[in-house]
């Protein structure tokens, strides 16, 4: 079954460990008779964004950004004797797809990754920091959906070794089992699209607690306190920013339309 159903995946200790554990909780899934059927496809779920047209008279765009205040005002600076003081950058990347379903419950294995980049002078180098972890792989289902085949198979993924994620935890583990339907008061699982686009969700939520760890590991590390002109630049809207230290810039793009035009 394991074989038929998870998609080929880059090699490495860690991802093997990955499929290892999902093949593990298969096989006892195969033993309890719970039937994991393959899914719909290879194809990121993020990748299926693009595809959707959006209509013209649509005010404000799915994934435009939101304006932090009204109205929108200036502000000073300071001066500058024209060297940059953005040293550091953080990024982060997600990638989800399903590998099966139990009935109409899709099943989501989904990788996020982030880190942070040094620049100094002319060159670039990642800032090693010890947690989080900078990749993190999850298995998404929506075991609050009232499906006893999927909290079965979700205990079995326990079982095999992932980790739940608390309200607010920054991930600490680099395997994770989520809840999609967790936050939904009556989540019907025959819902199926219902369910990937809430699958799709919690993998964004997930890549924006690693983001949001990596940032607040930076504000306290001691490379940087002992700097007091180093900034950072940060792909996303700003969240929680401690106020002994704002030295970071956020910026928010649209995924949906580009921001940057030009020669």
């Amino acid at each position: 079954m394991s074989p038929r159903i998870l998609p080929r995946m880059q090699a490495g200790r860690s991802v093997n460990d990955f499929v290892a554990k999902i093949s593990q909780a298969l096989e006892g899934a195969g033993r309890k008779g719970i039937h994991v059927t393959a899914g719909a496809g290879s194809c990121d779920l993020e990748a299926q964004q693009f595809d959707r047209h959006l209509p013209e008279e649509e005010p404000f765009p799915t994934g435009r950004p939101q304006h932090l205040e009204s109205p929108v005002g200036s502000r000073n600076l300071g001066g500058h004797d024209g060297t940059s003081r953005l040293c550091y950058f953080l990024d982060g990347v997600q990638s989800s797809r399903e590998i099966g379903r139990i009935g109409m419950s899709p099943v989501i294995v989904s990788t996020v990754a982030a880190t942070i980049v040094n620049r100094c002078g002319r060159r670039f180098s990642r800032m090693p920091l010890e947690s989080p972890p900078l990749v993190v792989q999850a298995v998404i289902l929506p075991r609050s959906a009232g499906d006893a085949s999927v909290e079965a198979f979700w205990e079995l993924l326990l079982a095999a070794g992932f980790s739940k994620l608390d309200p607010d935890e920054v991930p600490s583990s680099p395997h994770l089992v989520l809840d999609s339907a967790e936050y939904i008061a009556e989540a019907d699982p025959s819902d199926y699209v219902g369910m990937r686009e809430r699958a799709r969700g919690r993998v964004r939520s997930l890549r924006e607690r690693l983001e949001g760890g990596l940032l607040r590991r930076w504000e306290g590390d001691d490379r940087v306190l002992e700097d007091s002109e180093a900034w950072i630049a940060v792909d996303g809207q700003l969240k929680d920013i401690r106020e002994s230290n704002r030295r970071a810039i956020g910026l928010i793009k649209s995924v949906a339309r580009p921001e940057f035009v030009g020669k």
